[in-house]
């Protein structure tokens, strides 16, 4: 099974991370599991990508992945406190990335209280490779950057799904996708 990349459909504003658990010296995100109780998503599309690199996603997109899958879909759907109609995709499922193969760029100083580093690029191997993971599962390293001024950043890491379901939500046009390495 090929596994492909999650893209939402839409980007919100800042304002997400608003009362976020933030590492005091270099105001990165510390719990990359945390859900936003404050938080009312602006753009109204199926999925979107919070200030703070959260995918936040509506009840249809919910419905669409409850209607494709098979089985255990390995994500969670933590529902937003004041805007009860999108929900936090916290998956479960971790494959480690083959750090061997692909872009990796980690970059700048290793935070000296929470051990965050700035790390981009995109994966194209998993080990074990990940031929028989079915619905969600995410990359067992976190991407983004550590921010250098005022304003708080996170690190997420990647969501992908296997490629039936993928073609099948983006079909719905719940959200699009990317193919491993890009």
């Amino acid at each position: 099974m090929t596994l492909v990349q999650i893209v939402a459909r839409g980007e919100e504003p800042d304002g997400y991370l608003d009362s976020a658990p933030l590492c005091p010296h270099c105001r990165c995100l510390r719990d990359s599991d945390w859900v936003s109780p404050t938080y009312r998503v602006r753009n109204r599309h199926d999925s979107v990508y919070s200030g703070g690199g959260v995918l936040l996603v509506s009840q249809r997109f919910i419905e669409a992945v409850r209607e494709q899958a098979v089985g255990d879909v390995g994500c969670r759907f933590e529902q937003l406190a004041v805007d009860p109609q999108y929900f936090a995709l916290v998956v479960d499922r971790v494959l480690e990335v083959d750090r061997a193969v692909g872009e990796l760029e980690v970059g700048g100083e290793v935070c000296p209280v929470c051990g965050r580093q700035s790390t981009y690029g995109w994966a194209e191997r998993f080990i074990p490779p990940a031929d028989d993971v079915r619905e969600f599962a995410r990359s067992d390293i976190e991407y983004g950057g550590i921010p250098t001024g005022p304003y708080p950043s996170a690190q997420r890491p990647r969501v992908y799904v296997d490629d039936d379901l993928g073609r099948a939500l983006r079909a719905l046009k719940v959200c699009q996708i990317r193919p491993l390495g890009r």
